[in-house]
C-alpha cells in the first residue's frame, strides 16, 4: 500500500498498515511533500520516496530520493536507477578501478545527476531556515483565517509544503484572487474525475465517493513559500476575506 504525506502532513503509516492488515514491510510512503517535516519513520516502511522538484520544500529542480531500512532494496535501487549495472562509471574510473561491469537485470536511467546532488547538499543547510519561515507564514494565515474558512489539519511534524484551505464557491474565489494578481492552485483533482481513470474505474466507482467530490470542490492552496513577505500574506488574507464574505 502507498500512503501519502499530502501537503506536508505526515501520514500515520503504521495506523494505515494496521487498518489494512498489512505489515510495515508492505508500506511505501509517498513523502514528495515531506522534506523539512517528520519523514523519519522509526517503525520502518518498506520505502519512503522524496521529491526535489522546483516547487518542493527542498528545491533542486528535478529528481528525488528513496529512503529505506531494507538493505536488499537499497542494493537493488542503486543498480536499477542506472540501467541495472553492477558498477557505475564513478567507481569504474576511480584509481584502481576496472572497466568491467555487468547488467544484472534490466533497469532504468533514473539517477539524480551529480550536479543536482551537489545543489541539494548545499540547499540542505538552508532548509531549516526555510522551514522556520514557512511556519511563521502559516501562523499568520492561521491567526487571520481561523473560524472563517476551514484550515489545514495540524501535526507537530507538518512540513507545510502546502497551505490548503476549504472555501465555499472556490472557483469564484480563485477568479477574484487571480484578478488581484494572487496566484493559487488546487491540490489535487481526484483521480476518478480524470478522464483516463474515470474510464478505467467506470461510472459506478466514480459515483461512490461523494464526500471526496464535495471536499475537492472546496480545496484551495494559498501562496506559501519562504520568500513571501508579511505584506504579501496580508494582501492574500484581505482579498480572500472579501471574497469569502
Amino acid at each position: 500500500m502507498v500512503v501519502c504525506d499530502l501537503g506536508g502532513y505526515p501520514v500515520d503509516a503504521a495506523a494505515h498498515a494496521r487498518a489494512a492488515g498489512l505489515p510495515m514491510s508492505r508500506i511505501v510512503v509517498d513523502a514528495a511533500h515531506g522534506p523539512g517535516g517528520d519523514v523519519g519513520r522509526a517503525t520502518g516502511p518498506y520505502a519512503t520516496c522524496l521529491s526535489f522538484y522546483a516547487t518542493k520544500n527542498l528545491p533542486i529542480g528535478e529528481g528525488g530520493a528513496v529512503a529505506t531500512y531494507d538493505g536488499d532494496l537499497a542494493t537493488w535501487l542503486r543498480s536499477a536507477r542506472l540501467h541495472g549495472m553492477s558498477r557505475d562509471a564513478w567507481r569504474r574510473y576511480l584509481p584502481g578501478g576496472s572497466w568491467r561491469y555487468d547488467v544484472t537485470e534490466i533497469g532504468l536511467k533514473a539517477n539524480l545527476t551529480d550536479l543536482q546532488a551537489a545543489v541539494g547538499r548545499a540547499q540542505l543547510a538552508a532548509l531549516p531556515r526555510w522551514q522556520a519561515r514557512r511556519a511563521e507564514l502559516v501562523a499568520r494565515y492561521d491567526a487571520a483565517l481561523s473560524g472563517l474558512v476551514t484550515l489545514p489539519r495540524r501535526h507537530p511534524g507538518h512540513a507545510w509544503h502546502l497551505y490548503q484551505v476549504r472555501v465555499p464557491r472556490r472557483d469564484h474565489v480563485i477568479a477574484g484572487l487571480t484578478a488581484a494578481g494572487i496566484g493559487t492552485s488546487v491540490h489535487f483533482i481526484p483521480v476518478h474525475q480524470l478522464t483516463g481513470y474515470a474510464r478505467l474505474l467506470g461510472p459506478d466507482e466514480c459515483a461512490a465517493v461523494p464526500v471526496t467530490d464535495r471536499v475537492a470542490d472546496e480545496l484551495l492552496s494559498l501562496p506559501l513559500y519562504p520568500g513571501l513577505t508579511e505584506a504579501d500574506v496580508d494582501l492574500v488574507i484581505g482579498r480572500l476575506l472579501e471574497l469569502v464574505a
